[in-house]
């Protein structure tokens, strides 16, 4: 096969084309000739991309799952089934042979023509030239990036004034403004901004979009903007979009739409395996990233193993996620209770609330009831009486509603339980988006089953918004909840 003119996938600008179609290695993005963008996921992108590379070359099928799944065991139909998605993709038919052969009980090989475009087959040019023109601008783009990989609080004010900066010597330089709402949002979640700049983030990627449509670190703020106020079919929308676009041809800007879709939808609606498969993903791309492996972090606290979820949570702080910041304390509450550490637990969860409640003998009083039911009753009037001191802006924090949500069912009292997380549903309602909203993820955990279980959990459900997203995108990995999305 003669592929001209002669290019590289692994060089510094791998864009290539065959067909009618267009793949961006770097930008992991797959388009028309007329730069229609067309929805893959990562797995079958991947799939393309290797045999793409391998042009010509028959790719053994256990070579091609190695590849692909290196730390996964997949059954053989998966791959077909991956296979099957491309071909679909590509515009393929039964038996027609564009792109990929099929050669029976041996493999898969490439077939087509590829051209390689132009900005492949030369280095010589700047790629920050295609992100602005002024030099100033790129160097302080470039510096807030670093910046914004180690998330402190003050970090991210240096990288909001250099993007300012940036944005005050180029106003059209789009990716400067999608990064900034990207700021903006993270600042929300850190708890280091009011939850108004929630709508400031959302401006900023709404303009980026405006000066460059094909950008996905605007899709990426939108879709989690729009998963923590509960509109998750929309928040879905964003993230096939960013994951479908050239990600700015930055590794930063793909492994965002990865590891925050995995985090701020899947886990969310309790697709928790999903989710996992794809901060794996998120991971292979950069193993050094923060927010992705506290990310890791809590979908191995979810479904295990817990020392898989400690070393992400350490390995998370080394690369400079702050240590007292939720979820990260989670990670240490359960990992200490699951060992029957209690006095540990009840420490770790007094450095998630304020010290002005004065949480530390209730906090004790809990996790001593979980080692001896004889002081359940004590710990539940104990947690009462601190949800009475809660500042009511408090309860639609982060996870701080479900912090009670799972004492309450772990001492037993499902009926207190339901009650935290609608009063927290009621006050973000009333808030009409002037409150930070909650993290529902810790509904998954293990601990909390006896909720998931009970009738109840159907109208909570309901009131979350899951069911649309179950019927549309498949019901949770919890069996409990899945009967409820199959009704």
């Amino acid at each position: 096969m003669n592929s001209t003119p002669q290019g590289d996938l692994d060089g510094p600008y791998p864009i290539c084309e065959f067909g009618e179609f267009r793949l961006d290695v770097r930008g992991r993005s797959l388009t028309r000739a007329d730069g229609q963008p067309l929805a893959v996921t990562a797995r079958v992108l991947d799939v393309l991309i290797y045999l793409v590379r391998n042009r010509g070359v028959l790719i053994r099928r256990d070579d091609l799952i190695d590849a692909v799944w290196p730390d996964t065991d997949i059954e053989p139909n998966n791959l077909n089934q991956h296979i099957a998605k491309l071909r679909r993709l590509l515009g393929e038919r039964t038996r027609q042979k564009r792109f990929i052969e099929t050669v029976a009980g041996r493999g898969y090989r490439f077939i087509a023509d590829v051209r390689f475009a132009p900005e492949s087959l030369g280095a010589a040019n700047d790629p920050g030239e295609s992100l602005t023109r002024h030099p100033k601008a790129l160097e302080q783009y470039r510096q807030a990036l670093r910046l914004i990989q180690r998330p402190t609080a003050d970090n991210f004010r240096r990288a909001a004034a250099l993007l300012e900066s940036a944005l005050a010597l180029d106003p059209q330089f789009a990716h400067a403004w999608a990064w900034l709402a990207d700021v903006d949002l993270f600042a929300v979640n850190m708890g280091r901004a009011p939850p108004e700049r929630l709508q400031q983030a959302r401006r900023h990627a709404e303009h980026a979009l405006s000066l460059r449509p094909g950008l996905a670190i605007p899709h990426v703020v939108l879709g989690v903007i729009d998963a923590q106020y509960g509109a998750w079919l929309t928040a879905e929308s964003h993230f096939v979009r960013a994951l479908s676009l050239d990600a700015s041809g930055l590794p930063e800007g793909h492994t965002a739409a990865l590891a925050l879709h995995a985090s701020f939808v899947l886990e969310q609606v309790g697709q928790v395996q999903r989710a996992l498969q794809q901060l794996g993903d998120a991971y292979r791309r950069m193993p050094d990233d923060p927010r992705m492996l506290m990310n890791l972090a809590m979908a191995h606290l979810i479904i295990g193993p817990d020392t898989r979820a400690t070393e992400c949570a350490d390995l998370s702080i080394a690369f400079g996620y702050p240590e007292k910041t939720f979820p990260l304390q989670l990670v240490y509450v359960h990992a200490a209770l699951r060992a029957c550490r209690f006095g540990d637990a009840a420490e770790q969860a007094a450095s998630m609330l304020p010290e002005a409640l004065q949480a530390t003998e209730v906090l004790h009083c809990i996790y001593r009831a979980l080692e001896a039911p004889v002081h359940r009753e004590l710990a539940v009037e104990g947690v009462r009486q601190l949800l009475e001191r809660m500042p009511p802006a408090l309860l639609t924090t982060s996870g701080m509603p479900m912090l009670f949500v799972e004492w309450f069912t772990q001492l037993e009292r499902l009926d207190l339980a339901f009650d935290v997380a609608n009063r927290a549903l009621d006050t973000l309602a009333a808030a009409a988006q002037h409150e930070r909203p909650p993290n529902w993820q810790m509904l998954w955990l293990p601990e909390l089953l006896p909720l998931r279980s009970d009738r109840r959990f159907r109208q909570l459900a309901e009131r979350l918004g899951f069911i649309p997203y179950w019927r549309a995108h498949g019901p949770p990995d919890c069996p409990a909840a899945r009967r409820i999305a199959e009704l």
